[in-house]
């Protein structure tokens, strides 16, 4: 996990509630926004899902999970995008040429969020100056980046602003992972998915009903309480 708090990340910009000004007094853990590597230690290859805004120190992270040398290059192998909301997909702007600027980066996505991609500047160009390439992956569709890895996307429900929204259903040689850091409702199939992976991480941006003032309609997270009572009979 590269990452777990919300798009904003913890301390959050402009927030004043305790835990914000206890991340930056250092008496809380600052948290870097919801990311997640999947790291082949013997080919020496990662890919992300998600490229949040926090993408620089995560590669870093990636980078000393592989054990490569510090003046190494970062070995990103391709990017794996569950939507287009800020904290899931901006950090592809550290990519272009006034960044990294790899060569030819996969960059895979649902169908509409591909399109968003290959539609909207700066990221249009950084395909234009063969950065990126990036191309749909239509969910129930599997695809294999690396021998033994195989990656799915599930769809699932979230307010679709500019674009679909998936999880990652990830399978290695000995584990299934189902990666989902943002959905509106938790249905039945969800549930039948979570019981046949090993591990699931789910959206837990709320604990409670009661953390925000106003309804909790305009951002329908799941909260965790209820999550883990509908999850009960996966686990």
């Amino acid at each position: 996990m590269l990452g777990t708090g919300q798009d904003g990340g913890v301390p959050h910009v402009g927030c004043t509630c305790s835990t914000c000004e206890g991340a930056r007094e250092g008496s809380i853990p600052k948290r870097l926004v919801s990311s997640a590597a999947i790291v082949d230690a013997g080919s020496g290859r990662a890919w992300l899902i998600d490229a949040s805004p926090d993408l620089p120190v995560q590669l870093e992270r990636v980078r000393d999970a592989l054990g490569a040398p510090k003046r190494s290059g970062i070995p990103l192998s391709g990017v794996l995008l569950t939507h287009i909301h800020m904290g899931h997909y901006w950090g592809l702007g550290h990519l272009g040429k006034e960044g990294m600027m790899p060569r030819g980066l996969p960059v895979r996505g649902p169908p509409r969020t591909a399109r968003f991609l290959n539609d909207n500047r700066p990221f249009k160009d950084m395909m234009e100056i063969g950065a990126l390439d990036v191309r749909p992956v239509h969910p129930g569709e599997d695809l294999v980046l690396d021998e033994g890895v195989s990656f799915r996307p599930v769809a699932v429900p979230h307010r679709d602003d500019f674009s679909d929204t998936v999880a990652w259903l990830v399978t290695g040689p000995k584990w299934k992972v189902l990666y989902a850091p943002d959905m509106d409702l938790v249905e039945p199939s969800f549930v039948s998915l979570v019981s046949r992976v090993d591990m699931a991480v789910v959206d837990g941006t709320f604990y409670t009903r009661h953390e925000i003032p106003g309804s909790m309609y305009t951002v329908p997270h799941p909260p965790v309480v209820e999550t883990m009572e509908v999850l009960r009979p996966a686990l």
